[in-house]
């Protein structure tokens, strides 16, 4: 019986090292959790005015990224970065990166913010998907977008029949028909990050430190089986987008919108005609990451936006 105590006694303190360890190991959150339902999500907000804008990350990326932007924005008016669910502290969800998923999550937090109305929404590289496809699905509580850099609707494609072909007019047979091949064939689990890799060693140290943590548990909690539900998520949202661009002109109406792009690229820049006010900002030797790479730039699509929405507003 000692014996058996002694045992539980060592395991007990194992386990405590071992949590000890593991919270240490965690760096400081720039913002606070908050609980939408079970899960909590990540959100960092700051400054006071209105409207609020509420930025959406690019795949694989999280809310330290936009560190070079975020203090400069909250100067003229309030602006919140957060982690998706299984991003960096924030809590992991059914399926990470389900479309449908990151919109329920999205709305959750904004409601528990009460921030569900009169939202500037920002998105970057796949960001600009998912924040299209919020304003798609409640156009009356986004008053203005920016685009950084982002996926176009008919810019991802799978290879079907040996040529590449669009997601957003791929039919749902094709889509099995290919997650089926892919799933057959072995897939490398990505490798945990070692060092903080270009553009994101402009990031402060200790921002760099977070980033490095943030990637390391991404890779780890890499699944290649959540692949065929993401797959079939984002085939949906795709079509539904290029529905929208395509069945009128100016299918967004007035809502005030700055697209950048990396350099010159034609596709990207013709989601300015989204709206009938799309103003397009070229960032001439940057990098996909245009928050890292000119940060300036998106400040000043940012502040645009804002401005065009208190104007009219009064």
């Amino acid at each position: 019986m000692l014996k058996s105590r002694s045992v539980m006694a060592i395991l007990a303190t194992v386990v405590f090292v071992s949590s000890q360890q593991a919270r240490a190991q965690t760096p400081a959150m720039p913002g606070k959790l908050i609980d939408i339902g079970g899960r909590r999500l990540h959100v960092d907000c700051r400054g006071n005015a209105q409207p609020t804008v509420i930025v959406e990350n690019g795949g694989g990326a999280f809310s330290v990224d936009w560190a070079l932007v975020q203090p400069a924005v909250s100067e003229f008016t309030r602006i919140c970065t957060y982690d998706r669910a299984g991003y960096a502290w924030s809590d992991p969800g059914p399926v990470r990166d389900l479309p449908e998923q990151i919109i329920a999550d999205f709305q959750l937090l904004l409601r528990k913010l009460a921030m569900d109305s009169s939202v500037v929404l920002v998105g970057q590289s796949i960001g600009g998907i998912l924040i299209r496809d919020y304003q798609r699905r409640f156009s009356e509580r986004v008053v203005g977008m920016v685009l950084v850099d982002p996926t176009h609707d008919e810019g991802l494609a799978y290879i079907i029949n040996g040529k590449p072909k669009a997601i957003s007019v791929v039919s749902r047979g094709e889509l099995v028909e290919f997650m089926r091949d892919w799933s057959s064939r072995p897939h490398a689990v990505p490798a945990v990050p070692q060092v903080v890799t270009p553009p994101f060693d402009r990031l402060p140290a200790n921002l760099q430190a977070a980033r490095l943590w943030a990637e390391a548990q991404y890779a780890a909690d890499w699944d290649v089986n959540r692949t065929p539900y993401i797959g079939e998520g984002q085939r949906q949202e795709f079509i539904a987008l290029r529905d929208q661009r395509l069945a009128k002109d100016f299918p967004l109406g007035n809502l005030p919108l700055v697209v950048l792009t990396n350099g010159r690229n034609e596709q990207k820049a013709g989601l300015i005609s989204l709206s009938a006010v799309g103003t397009l900002i070229v960032a001439d030797n940057s990098c996909h990451e245009i928050q890292l790479c000119s940060p300036d730039l998106v400040i000043q699509a940012i502040r645009a936006v804002v401005d065009r929405v208190r104007r009219s507003s009064k």
